[in-house]
């Protein structure tokens, strides 16, 4: 697959105790030039129904020092009733797209969101074995403004007749139960 963008000097594929493949792997070239080359054709690439995720490897120290800078660019953003916080959440790069309807591909995901800046990633969320939907993605832009302007212009946008749910992508179920009491208070007052 990626032996047409130079000298492949090393190749793994990542495997389980069974010896069944995870997904993902391992391509080293001769050259940096011919690595960006292959990173920049096969980026998003569909292979069978999936797209290709193509990135460059980095060590711990990058790696750490990328999310340093990413998350130091988080800014705070209080929500309150009256001045009174009800939660701190950060603003980030990162969305989650739920209530999916489950048929809903990856590119039309990709697709809709693009419209509102560039995407890093996008990832529907499936069961490993059945390959059915969770009904939820994340998406991830390269900044905080397209990010904050797809929740902005895209929240409750029907896709396959389904509104989507959109928030910043955040672990904390308090913030999450926030945004399903809002989607539930939008739908009672849209019917």
């Amino acid at each position: 697959m990626f032996h047409g963008y130079g000298t492949i000097t090393s190749c793994k594929i990542m495997r389980d105790f069974d010896g069944h493949s995870k997904g993902s792997g391992f391509v080293g070239f001769s050259s940096p030039d011919e690595a960006s080359r292959a990173l920049a054709e096969m980026i998003m690439k569909m292979v069978g129904r999936k797209p290709l995720y193509v990135a460059r490897v980095e060590r711990k120290e990058e790696r750490s020092a990328k999310l340093q800078a990413h998350f130091s660019h988080h800014v705070p953003n209080t929500v309150g009733n009256g001045g009174n916080n009800v939660f701190n959440r950060f603003v980030s790069t990162s969305l989650y797209v739920g209530d999916l309807e489950p048929n809903v591909t990856y590119s039309q995901i990709f697709y809709l969101f693009q419209r509102t800046g560039r995407i890093l990633s996008v990832r529907i969320c499936q069961d490993v074995n059945t390959n059915c939907s969770f009904a939820y993605a994340y998406v991830n832009y390269n900044s905080i403004e397209s990010a904050s302007r797809a929740l902005d212009e895209l929240n409750f946008t029907p896709v396959n007749g389904k509104p989507i749910r959109i928030m910043y992508a955040n672990f904390d179920r308090s913030i999450r139960m926030v945004s399903i009491s809002m989607r539930n208070r939008f739908m009672l007052a849209h019917s």
